[in-house]
């Protein structure tokens, strides 16, 4: 009995993962969780919903994905952008629809909305109070 609840005292003190892989911020991997994690969020998400498609590129494994996140701070030319993502789809549908400057993807406040948001240092991004008055969401309203 007294085994088992050193082995459970251990568990509990062991770092842990939690949250879905994709949308996780880079020091979710290797450092304490960060309040800003969740605006690394919500650009990934922003990105994902204006490309109609994952930010990330395949990869064969889960392991990679998080390798690949968790190296971002050695690799910041890495990390995805609202042109990187868009890119692809403007190019196979460039001949049919060009991109145009009154789409809402494409607009500077979204860009920056993004860059701020998937800024690699965690103590750099926004609060949820800073993004209130962010162009972006002005647009909206």
């Amino acid at each position: 009995e007294q085994e088992q609840e050193q082995e459970q005292e251990q568990l509990q003190q062991q770092p842990t993962l939690a949250g879905s892989l994709p949308w996780m911020a880079p020091e979710a991997f290797s450092e304490k969780p960060h309040r800003s994690q969740d605006m690394w969020s919500l650009g990934i998400a922003v990105l994902e919903m204006a490309a109609g498609r994952h930010p990330w590129p395949p990869f064969e494994h889960q392991a990679a994905l998080v390798y690949h996140i968790g190296s971002l701070h050695e690799k910041p030319h890495s990390k995805p952008s609202l042109e990187s993502v868009l890119a692809p789809r403007h190019q196979s549908a460039h001949q049919q629809h060009p991109p145009s400057s009154q789409n809402p993807a494409s607009s500077a406040a979204l860009v920056n909305l993004v860059e701020m948001c998937l800024e690699i240092d965690p103590n750099r991004r926004p609060t949820a109070e800073e993004l209130e008055q962010h162009p972006a969401f002005n647009a909206i309203s």
